[in-house]
């Protein structure tokens, strides 16, 4: 007999509430990976599953970034993959997004516009470094 806690797996075993439905075979046979999008549970848009509590944590836990590209408020910069970071890293000339998304279309005064299309701050320019990494 499983706790009030726990999840009882078909096969019997009692596991904590919250390992399920995290796309994991933690059971053995499966059994806490079924029937997860209720409730709790987030359904992300590849139709996979997880628990609301992985919704807007920062982690891709849907594999597609859908549990996090609607959490992005004012103060974020959504990146081409879905993924949000700070608005303020917008333009820094450093690359947050891992698609370069948010060093796109920057090239203002202070800037320069690299050969790939990959903008830096001018400071970084002739610095020595191959900062465009073109």
């Amino acid at each position: 007999v499983c706790r009030s806690d726990q999840f009882k797996c078909a096969n019997g075993r009692c596991i904590p509430e919250e390992w399920r439905c995290s796309r994991y075979n933690i059971c053995g046979d499966d059994s806490e990976e079924r029937d997860c999008c209720t409730g709790d549970y987030f359904v992300c848009g590849n139709g996979t599953c997880i628990h609301k509590r992985h919704e807007c944590d920062g982690m891709n836990n849907c594999k597609d970034w859908t549990d996090e590209n609607h959490c992005c408020t004012g103060d974020h910069f959504v990146c081409g993959d879905g993924r949000c970071i700070r608005k303020r890293w917008e333009c820094d000339g450093w690359k947050n997004c891992r698609d370069w998304s948010d060093e796109k279309h920057c090239c203002t005064g202070d800037h320069y516009e690299c050969g790939n299309g990959r903008c830096i701050h001018k400071r970084w320019e002739c610095d020595g470094r191959n900062n465009c990494e073109d």
